[in-house]
């Protein structure tokens, strides 16, 4: 929020979590003595992000990728060959894919 100017929305934000979690726990936090420099941009590109993950973590990033092809090829591979796979080994008419007779039932 604050990289995009809303500064009142923010400190509203994180104040109403603080609150939160002093009633929650009945304790109150210390006051942060840190400082953070945010500078506002309009948007955030995605060559920025990539670089920004692939930067700061490379192993997980590649794993995430893997795992999200992986999974669109073999969705692919299974929904797009299904007619072919019933009309071939099962038998099932081209034009009716998944269902046997009017009633819906299932090909088996």
């Amino acid at each position: 929020m604050y990289t995009h100017g809303h500064n009142d929305a923010a400190e509203e934000l994180v104040g109403s979590i603080e609150r939160e979690i002093e009633r929650e726990s009945g304790t109150k936090l210390k006051p942060v003595k840190d400082s953070l420099q945010v500078q506002q941009r309009a948007s955030t590109g995605f060559g920025e992000i990539a670089r920004t993950v692939l930067r700061t973590y490379p192993r997980r990033t590649l794993l995430g990728l893997a795992l999200f092809i992986g999974q669109a090829f073999l969705y692919n591979a299974v929904y797009f060959t299904f007619a072919l796979v019933l009309a071939t080994f099962f038998g099932v008419r081209a034009r009716s894919p998944g269902c046997t007779s009017s009633r819906w039932q299932w090909a088996v």
